[in-house]
């Protein structure tokens, strides 16, 4: 999948796969640039470390994030009055609660600029480049294009 575990609840352990990887290719592509113009040898530690700088941010970001979605989802009590036993008839009344209230003011006013974030990736790394796929695109005419990276 990834080099870290990550949560179901987003959807984002293949993206961070797919992420990781494309970052850690441009690191030893630069690596090996390097390496060639001064003669030395390959340094894939430093590359390694500057993998690791680079993905730390949006990993723990994305990890915390589904994290949170697997706890909402697994202590979710939309009123007032669930497990509360002798005040549990308050439930009958349907009163939100004030919890999911607030997170829904939260969510918003933030979901969109979260999501933007998260489905970006490493969007600042392909610009120039077409925002999706279309069925008259052809692999074997392109090909040498997207994999100019």
């Amino acid at each position: 999948d990834s080099v870290h575990a990550m949560q179901p609840n987003m959807g984002q352990g293949g993206c961070m796969a797919i992420e990781d990887s494309y970052q850690l290719a441009l690191e030893l592509d630069k690596a090996w640039e390097e390496s060639s113009s001064n003669v030395k040898p390959i340094d894939v530690v430093s590359s390694l470390k500057r993998y690791e700088s680079a993905r730390r941010l949006r990993v723990a970001a994305i990890h915390g994030m589904a994290r949170m979605a697997a706890a909402m989802a697994s202590t979710y009590k939309p009123y007032i009055g669930e497990g509360l036993g002798p005040l549990s008839f308050l439930m009958k009344l349907r009163i939100p609660h004030p919890g999911i209230v607030g997170a829904r003011f939260v969510i918003d006013r933030v979901m969109p600029l979260m999501l933007s974030w998260v489905l970006g990736g490493n969007s600042s790394n392909l610009e120039g480049r077409s925002l999706c796929c279309r069925l008259s695109d052809k692999a074997n005419d392109q090909l040498g294009r997207w994999f100019e990276d």
